[in-house]
């Protein structure tokens, strides 16, 4: 059964309580991550939820102590090694290369080699960054995850678009099912859920930031959210949908029998905490800063306890 705990903020907390309870929560958030080892921590949500700038602003829980993993190079990593740039190459080059030229001329239901290569990329990259993690013995905070990342992907890839076929979809979850086993194990996984139209004003927000940065005027200019892409607007409300159920989704994970060498195997989830991005801003709001250091020192007791 998967442990699951809700951020909730009390609004009603005075003013003079403030400070000695964000000092205990931070402390407390800090040593459960730090101590007795070091924790590995998955952040997961849709496209524009903000996942990497909330890990940004984790890490200065311990700026020095832990260590932020990203899935793309635009984002360089804080533990710089060769191997795992080479395998965000070898995502970007699957990414941008096949499986985006696949999608703008795919047609729905129809399923195509990228759609599962994109799956299996992503899974390397992520395995290694966990595998490195572990070796450096450094507090982790993961932009991603296989099981609540990539296998929700898969779910929507197969379900939805019809991108990548039932024997396509088995393949690369009951392998990597077996690859996470084997794996160092994560302690916590935190998902930001939000309205499908939140995250997408937030991906017209960026895109219009970037164009203001870049000399380039050609091409279409994102200005709304009519602008963007379908295929990327149908993916981000189907994200937003089975994040909102993430719980529940994990629980088919875990009911998921794989087969090594004839043993019969189970992942088991750790602990999800639930944030609301929408209607809980730790970044903006110092407040409900606390109530995400206590949920996450709570979550994290239960994964001690297992």
């Amino acid at each position: 059964m998967v442990e699951v705990l809700e951020v909730n903020v009390d609004e009603e907390i005075g003013r003079y309580d403030f400070i000695p309870r964000f000092t205990q929560a931070e402390e407390k958030a800090r040593t459960m991550i730090l101590t007795p080892r070091k924790r590995k921590i998955e952040i997961v949500g849709s496209i524009g939820a903000g996942k990497s700038t909330f890990a940004k602003w984790l890490k200065r829980i311990s700026p020095t102590e832990m260590k932020i993993l990203y899935e793309l190079r635009e984002d360089p990593d804080d533990i710089p090694d060769p191997a795992i740039n080479g395998l965000k190459e070898a995502v970007e080059e699957v990414l941008f290369e096949e499986y985006y030229p696949d999608v703008h001329k795919g047609t729905k239901g129809v399923s195509f080699k990228s759609a599962y290569d994109i799956q299996v990329v992503y899974a390397r990259l992520r395995l290694a960054q966990r595998l490195l993690a572990a070796e450096r013995d450094v507090a982790a905070l993961h932009d991603g995850s296989v099981t609540a990342g990539e296998f929700v992907f898969c779910e929507i890839l197969n379900k939805y678009f019809g991108y990548l076929s039932d024997d396509q979809r088995r393949r690369f979850e009951d392998k990597a099912l077996l690859e996470i086993l084997k794996a160092p194990p994560t302690d916590l996984i935190i998902c930001l859920t939000c309205p499908a139209e939140y995250a997408l004003e937030n991906i017209v927000g960026r895109q219009i930031a970037k164009q203001n940065r870049s000399s380039e005027t050609g091409g279409t200019q994102v200005k709304s959210v009519t602008d963007l892409p379908i295929t990327l607007v149908e993916l981000v409300q189907q994200q937003c949908l089975i994040y909102s159920m993430l719980p529940k989704f994990m629980t088919g994970v875990e009911e998921r029998e794989v087969s090594d060498n004839g043993t019969p195997k189970r992942y088991k989830a750790p602990p999800i905490v639930m944030i609301d991005i929408s209607r809980i801003d730790p970044i903006e709001q110092n407040k409900h800063l606390i109530f995400v250091y206590e949920t996450m020192a709570r979550a994290l007791e239960l994964r001690k306890a297992d």
